[in-house]
């Protein structure tokens, strides 16, 4: 969630944040209210929720109304209920101030090919990435076997097998979408060492939202400083 609000300051862009000095968090009220409002409704307690209690035990049973999550759920809710993922699930944006109607979207990860293989091996591997997202049969394989929500042209014609990559690719296609700027802290120890903790505290009761805020913003000038 922090993506949301913290991405701002840096209009999504993940490296104009990895190689800041200063993480300036202006809408962190905002995260507030969010986090308030889902720490409010959801399942309790909430520190012992986890990514397998979320999506398998409560929402692919249809145990919740919603979760916050992406596309890349389709295929455990499928696995568990196929008619529920089929019909019952859909997607829509988190209401930021600012951002109204804009899906985060992003690449989380990507192909390489080996360079300490042969000259004809690495050929081989070009010639496969091509042929899955420029041929006709590849195409196909990309968006109904991965379930992925092709990141090149020539798609257009193509209709996404489920309605989680529907809603993705529908709002890419339409330019409502806001970068992911959180691959500039999850490369580093900020998140793990200094975010998470801080945020457990402040869910927990053990500590105020502005003390919370001012820690993350120190901890980040302060691990800055530090790798420079």
């Amino acid at each position: 969630m922090a993506n949301l609000y913290i991405g701002q300051d840096f209009n999504g862009n993940a490296l104009k944040l990895y190689k800041s000095k200063k993480m300036p968090f202006t809408k962190a009220n905002d995260m507030k209210t969010m986090i308030d409002l889902e720490k409010t409704y959801s399942i309790q307690p909430v520190m012992q929720l986890d990514y397998s209690a979320q999506v398998n035990q409560y929402f692919s049973q249809g145990k919740v109304a919603m979760i916050q999550q992406g596309d890349w759920i389709y295929p455990t809710i499928e696995g568990i209920d196929k008619d529920f993922a089929k019909n019952d699930v859909g997607m829509i944006p988190i209401p930021v101030p600012g951002q109204e109607g804009k899906m985060p979207v992003g690449t989380s990860l990507y192909w390489a090919v080996n360079s300490k293989k042969s000259t004809q091996e690495q050929k081989a591997a070009k010639d496969f990435l091509d042929w899955m997202y420029t041929s006709k049969e590849g195409k196909k394989q990309v968006v109904n076997k991965l379930h992925f929500v092709p990141a090149y042209k020539g798609y257009d014609n193509f209709k996404m097998s489920d309605p989680l990559t529907t809603s993705v690719f529908e709002y890419s296609q339409n330019h409502k979408t806001t970068g992911w700027a959180f691959p500039g802290y999850t490369g580093t120890s900020w998140d793990p060492d200094v975010a998470q903790p801080n945020l457990q505290k402040y869910l927990s009761g053990k500590q105020s939202w502005d003390k919370t805020v001012q820690n993350m913003k120190d901890g980040w000038a302060k691990q800055q400083k530090s790798s420079n």
